[in-house]
């Protein structure tokens, strides 16, 4: 059990707070690099929103370098556990469609009509 509030029940004229810690956490994930994309199990998650025949095998492409990211794809209010009383995130839940991708990890999620608006971000906004 994790302690606190989702984002969602904190006050809008509160949430820059907690934005702020949340920019600082993304910017550390940001730095967790891949040669290859994919689940960290080297198997590829597709959430499911986007539909894949299920005779299709897809396959995690690998780079010379490490240019794939960390990317959350189910980071929304929902998932971000606050101390209504300190403002500090307790936890992010929901890691199960986390996986290493060349996207730009979390922007949407810091784009204010998506996150403010208390939306669910799905694989779509990327």
């Amino acid at each position: 059990m994790v302690l606190g509030v989702s984002l969602l029940r904190i006050p809008e004229d509160k949430k820059a707070t907690v934005i702020k810690e949340l920019k600082g956490y993304i910017a550390q994930l940001q730095t967790i690099k891949s040669k290859v994309m994919g689940g960290f199990l080297g198997d590829m998650i597709v959430p499911p929103c986007v539909a894949i025949p299920h005779d299709q095998v897809l396959k995690p492409r690998e780079a010379t370098t490490p240019e794939f990211v960390l990317c959350d794809n189910d980071l929304g209010q929902h998932n971000i556990m606050v101390d209504e009383t300190t403002l500090k995130i307790n936890a992010i839940l929901d890691w199960e469609y986390a996986l290493r991708s060349s996207r730009v990890p979390f922007t949407s999620v810091l784009d204010p009509p998506s996150l403010l608006k208390g939306k669910k971000l799905t694989f779509q906004n990327y």
